[in-house]
């Protein structure tokens, strides 16, 4: 009996919230599959909007002027460099990022993992390419490199039931916790940053850190 409950937590998915205005969440994208597929296990993408999660609490994470300095002109690029990364800040950074966020969650009830590749597309679309997160057509052209209808995704974006899930799965992180991006819960432990994900490794690994 316990053999199965271990069993069947060491094969819940790792859940990870990001937004795609997030560069950090960015680079955990780059890795969290390679992370997670060491064991043995699958990866919950939760795209959100950070600008939900700051409205709530009433504040912004770059209020100030040198912490949004150091961010924005080095910790950001050096990061991805450690990464073997060599981002681009997308044009009109930092924006809100609602119509890749959108797109996303019309694809993932019927494929999570069409969804999945499509955030992956999407984030490099804005960190390596330096596509405006916030343009509706840079989120639908990502759709249809993959093989998505162009007008589909199109009419997602302004969908009312698609708006709603985007706007269930904001008040979900909200409840949950998630104060950033990236944010990964193992087994229920929160990380938070892509600088945790050596942690992440070894919780995976060892159960513990």
């Amino acid at each position: 009996m316990v053999a199965g409950k271990e069993l069947k937590k060491m094969s819940e998915p790792i859940d990870f919230y990001f937004d795609f205005s997030s560069p950090y969440g960015f680079i955990a994208a780059m890795q969290i599959e390679r992370v997670a597929a060491r064991a043995n296990r699958t990866v919950r993408w939760r795209p959100f909007l950070l600008g939900a999660v700051f409205k709530k609490v009433g504040q912004s994470p770059l209020e100030h002027d040198l912490k949004r300095e150091y961010i924005n002109k080095l910790d950001v690029f050096r990061s991805a460099r450690m990464r073997g990364l060599v981002i681009k800040t997308p044009r009109g950074w930092p924006e809100h990022s609602i119509p890749p966020a959108r797109i996303f969650y019309w694809i993932e009830p019927r494929d999570p993992a069409e969804a999945a590749r499509y955030a992956h597309a999407a984030y490099t679309a804005y960190w390596i390419d330096g596509n405006s997160t916030a343009d509706a057509d840079i989120a639908v052209d990502v759709a249809a490199r993959l093989g998505l209808d162009r007008a589909q995704a199109a009419a997602a974006i302004q969908a009312p039931a698609i708006k709603q899930r985007l706007v269930e799965e904001n008040e979900a992180v909200i409840a949950r916790g998630v104060f950033g991006s990236p944010f990964i819960f193992v087994d229920g432990e929160p990380f938070w940053g892509s600088d945790r994900l050596d942690q992440v490794a070894i919780r995976l690994e060892k159960g513990s850190v």
